[in-house]
């Protein structure tokens, strides 16, 4: 059974709480991982793997 997010019921078909929490950072705003080069930040480690 997929699991939903409470606040943009996007679905996950497998989630762990990692993963999830991770996802909930794009609601709250938080943007832990910044680029060293431009210091852009980004909610997801793999969007500032994607940005360099």
């Amino acid at each position: 059974k997929p699991h939903q997010c409470d606040v943009c019921k996007k679905c996950f078909t497998q989630i762990s709480r990692p993963t999830f929490n991770e996802h909930i950072k794009v609601h709250t705003g938080e943007k832990p991982y910044q680029c060293d080069v431009c210091k852009m930040c980004f909610a997801e480690a793999n969007y500032l793997n994607a940005h360099i």
